[in-house]
């Protein structure tokens, strides 16, 4: 369900492409270097960032490349069994009338892995942050 939700937010800020429909070549070039062997699913773009859907050992990736086909970063979707306990405490001492809408497990260029939480509470949508372990935890964005 989450992954539905998450697929669903992403189609409404850009339109999805199949894989040939016009991914510039410098994004197809930077996915495949660093992806080998891999077959790009969807993408979507807002001018500035290409979002690349892809599968790898049958979990679902998105990666994000700016438009010089730098990559910014990879993310799967994971459960809310994944999330760490810091991090949920953080979110029920805090945030106790919200909820989950989706999480991820994020790798950037510097190999830094964290976890990044959109949470929805009331009307609002917040972007939390924390490293694996759950101990430094940063809301990103407070969207209402």
């Amino acid at each position: 369900m989450k992954k539905i939700v998450f697929l669903l937010l992403v189609s409404l800020s850009a339109t999805i492409y199949a894989q040939d429909d016009n991914l510039p070549e410098s994004i197809t070039k930077a996915f495949s270097d660093k992806f080998p062997n891999l077959k790009i699913d969807n993408w979507t773009s807002n001018n500035e960032q290409f979002y690349i859907e892809f599968y790898l050992k049958g979990t679902f990736y998105t990666s994000v490349f700016d438009e010089k086909g730098q990559w910014i970063e990879t993310s799967e979707i994971i459960s809310d069994s994944d999330i760490p306990p810091q991090l949920k405490d953080y979110l029920n001492r805090n945030y106790s009338s919200g909820e989950i809408a989706y999480s991820e497990k994020v790798e950037n260029p510097k190999s830094v892995y964290f976890i990044r939480v959109n949470y929805s509470l009331n009307d609002q949508n917040i972007i939390i942050k924390c490293n694996l372990n759950g101990s430094k935890i940063e809301i990103l964005e407070n969207l209402e």
